[in-house]
């Protein structure tokens, strides 16, 4: 006779959360410190193994919290594009953070970079994007938030309240915004599209975009693969030097970033949903006027806000050199 499937609670979900910190924060660093790096990599296929494992221990259906079907190209691409204009509001965020707390995010930007330096490219690529995209959407995006998800519940309660938690496991209340934002857009892929291949791609793009900042970085700081402590301190000392102007470089993000993120948002979430009702007038349906002058009024005011906040910048710049 076969079980009859069961639709998972919010204390399931809860009682994964506590499984996973105790990996995360307790068994993670232990690995860590036996196998290095690679340690890494076993907590994260742990998330997975605890994640399935309470979906069969409480009866749940393995694949309605873990929907995976064959991707569409349009939405591929608009999760891809919805990633990018995401990434580069939080980009902003980051930067705000960043003026206030210069050491506390350099040190965050430092850790993070040199602790992927020392092993193959190809390994880096499994530990920091691949495994995580996995294991941990299935933890965050699979059981808890199909143990959060009510039909008659606004849908932005469980893809916020993800997204918190999602942010909080990452440890530090530096990384805690930038990671929440980025919750919400892996939610809300998933949320519209019912399959969890694309909020696993958006975390794995984003991820590996790290990854490859970091590399970059590596290679422009030494041709033969060094990368220590005069690299970091030089690359400190530039920091410091550009967020003397402070001012200045949120204006610069503001002009650039704020009103092309809001575009890149809205153009990916049309691709995500084309062809379905609402999205099926085109780009710009007569529907969509008013979201539409919100957009074009919030991209303004980006751009002018962003190119007065420059002038300023330089204008204070001047009169301290003097």
């Amino acid at each position: 006779m076969t079980r009859r499937k069961k639709k998972l609670k919010p204390y399931h979900g809860i009682i994964l959360l506590i499984l996973a910190a105790v990996d995360i924060f307790f068994a993670g660093d232990y690995l860590v410190r036996q196998f290095g790096y690679y340690g890494t990599l076993f907590a994260e296929l742990i998330l997975l193994f605890l994640s399935v494992g309470v979906v069969f221990v409480f009866g749940g259906d393995l694949k309605k919290v873990f929907p995976i079907r064959r991707p569409k190209a349009h939405q591929v691409f608009g999760t891809l594009v919805l990633w990018f204009g995401t990434l580069l509001t939080t980009m902003i965020v980051t930067m705000v953070i960043m003026i206030f707390f210069p050491k506390e995010m350099t040190e965050v930007s430092e850790g993070i970079s040199s602790s992927i330096m020392h092993i193959p490219f190809l390994a880096a690529f499994v530990v920091v994007a691949v495994s995580p995209a996995i294991c941990e959407e299935a933890v965050f995006r699979g059981v808890f938030f199909n143990s959060l998800f009510k039909p008659e519940r606004s849908k932005w309660f469980t893809i916020l309240v993800t997204a918190a938690v999602f942010g909080a496991f990452h440890g530090s209340i530096w990384r805690f915004f930038p990671t929440f934002f980025l919750g919400i857009a892996m939610g809300y892929v998933l949320m519209e599209t019912g399959n969890m291949f694309y909020n696993v791609l958006l975390h794995g793009v984003n991820n590996f975009f790290s990854l490859f900042a970091a590399w970059m970085l590596k290679f422009m700081t030494g041709a033969e693969g060094t990368y220590g402590a005069d690299d970091v301190g030089r690359l400190m000392e530039q920091s410091d030097a550009l967020l003397q102007m402070p001012v200045y470089l949120l204006g610069q993000y503001l002009t650039f970033y704020g009103g092309s993120g809001l575009v890149l948002i809205y153009l990916g979430d049309y691709l995500i949903h084309k062809g379905q009702p609402g999205y099926d007038k085109g780009l710009f349906p007569k529907e969509k006027r008013r979201t539409l002058f919100v957009l074009v009024t919030v991209s303004v005011a980006c751009a002018v806000i962003g190119i007065v906040l420059m002038a300023a910048g330089i204008a204070t710049k001047g009169r301290s050199g003097l």
